[in-house]
């Protein structure tokens, strides 16, 4: 232990260190804004004991107080302290009692709640039905709330805010009584983030039941505190089932078309970030959710124009094949020929042997370490490209156009393969 960088260690949330005993600078000085809870057992004033409290003040996320517990009733000295270092003076305490914090959980709970009541989402009903019927009220509530985008984040918000009032209260005796209301509005929030986090419907029996076994008089608030949207849907795009999706939009036509959702926006990312001629798919699905967000169009015809889009994006995954191309020939030959010129069937084999041609001629330069730093390789690459193209029939491609075809093939080169990288795919 003599070894290690405590300090950078206590201040590692993720550190298993989370307990130490202080005293002179680690105490009044040492700031780890993670820290929540102080024990004060010996006796301070003036601006020692205000430097010590301020230890627990600090922000940090999914923080929103710091608890201290006196021993030794050193808080007697505060106001004494205030008087002597507080510009401008003043009266108000810099640490406050739990009451103040029942008083901020109350508000933060009632906001939710009046918040779900409006749109039609009963949590109340959550805690008012026994453990089968909750099944079905999480899942209502759910599907109330997953969509559109504003009312999720919204109502996460809303949620994430209780929750951390409620956890800083903890372990105080008096949290008890807003244990339940809490633990039903952490058990929907987590079955939103739970449902995003995949792609199929096949887990929807499982996770509900999970929630349903879980008794909310006594839940263990897990629910994850984060702010906004910053966190990411786990997909797996090989688990699509239309028939069991189709059957989940009778039911809840919401959560499933936000499940396609989440799978058609994965596969659209990917597939653009491959080739950037496929840029129309990711601007077609987010028209699709601005337009369905303003309620410009209602669930079903939103559902139908996910299932049409993806139907789209499979066909295009084939089209390499189908082609005789790998997928970094086919961007190349695609960025050859879109939007521009149309070519003859002969011309059309002369552009893929082009783009066959590049990649493998560029092969050994974009292996090299940070080949793009490098003056040498990357002029190698920009004349590489020019010679290779230089072979593109002069009839569809004049000039002007031949030029502007070289640097997007350079900006694409660039882009898509920062030194080192691997050409698997190629050759």
């Amino acid at each position: 232990m003599q070894t290690e960088n405590l300090a950078q260690k206590f201040k590692d949330p993720k550190d298993p260190l989370q307990l130490v005993f202080v005293c002179a600078m680690w105490m009044t000085g040492f700031d780890v804004p993670t820290c929540s809870t102080m024990y004060i057992d010996k006796p301070m004033k003036n601006h020692t004991l205000m430097q010590t409290i301020a230890r627990a003040n600090r922000r940090a996320s999914g923080k929103d107080a710091g608890l201290i517990v006196d021993y030794v009733g050193v808080f007697e000295n505060l106001q004494r302290a205030l008087a002597i270092y507080a510009v401008p003076a003043t009266t108000d305490l810099p640490a406050r009692d739990k009451a103040s914090l029942r008083e901020q959980l109350s508000l933060a709970l009632a906001e939710v709640e009046l918040y779900c009541e409006g749109v039609g989402a009963g949590i109340s009903m959550i805690l008012t039905t026994d453990k089968f019927g909750r099944v079905k009220q999480i899942a209502d509530a759910r599907e109330v709330l997953i969509a559109p985008d504003d009312r999720r984040r919204h109502f996460l918000h809303l949620a994430d805010a209780a929750i951390r009032a409620y956890k800083a209260i903890l372990p105080d005796d008096s949290a008890q009584p807003f244990l339940r209301r809490v633990g039903a509005i952490a058990v929907v929030a987590d079955a939103i983030r739970k449902r995003l986090g995949y792609a199929g419907v096949s887990k929807i029996s499982e996770q509900m039941g999970a929630l349903s076994d879980a008794n909310i008089e006594g839940i263990d608030i897990t629910a994850p505190i984060i702010a906004g949207e910053g966190w990411s849907p786990l997909v797996d795009l090989s688990t699509i089932d239309f028939g069991k999706l189709a059957e989940a939009f009778k039911t809840h036509p919401r959560t499933a078309a936000d499940d396609l959702r989440s799978d058609v926006e994965v596969r659209a990312r990917g597939m653009a970030e491959q080739n950037p001629t496929r840029a129309g798919f990711v601007e077609r699905i987010e028209h699709l959710v601005v337009t369905y967000n303003a309620a410009t169009i209602d669930v079903q015809t939103f559902f139908d124009g996910l299932k049409e889009l993806l139907g789209e994006l499979d066909e295009e995954g084939r089209r390499a094949a189908r082609e005789g191309l790998t997928e970094d020939e086919l961007a190349v030959f695609d960025i050859l020929t879109k939007p521009t010129p149309a070519l003859s069937s002969a011309q059309r084999v002369l552009v893929k042997k082009v783009a066959r041609d590049l990649m493998e001629k560029l092969r050994d330069h974009l292996t090299v370490i940070q080949w793009e730093k490098r003056q040498q390789t990357r002029a190698a690459v920009q004349t590489t490209i020019r010679e290779v193209l230089n072979r593109l029939p002069e009839e569809p491609y004049p000039q002007l156009l031949w030029e502007t075809k070289v640097d997007t093939t350079w900006e694409f080169i660039l882009s898509h393969w920062p030194g080192p990288c691997s050409l698997a795919a190629v050759g």
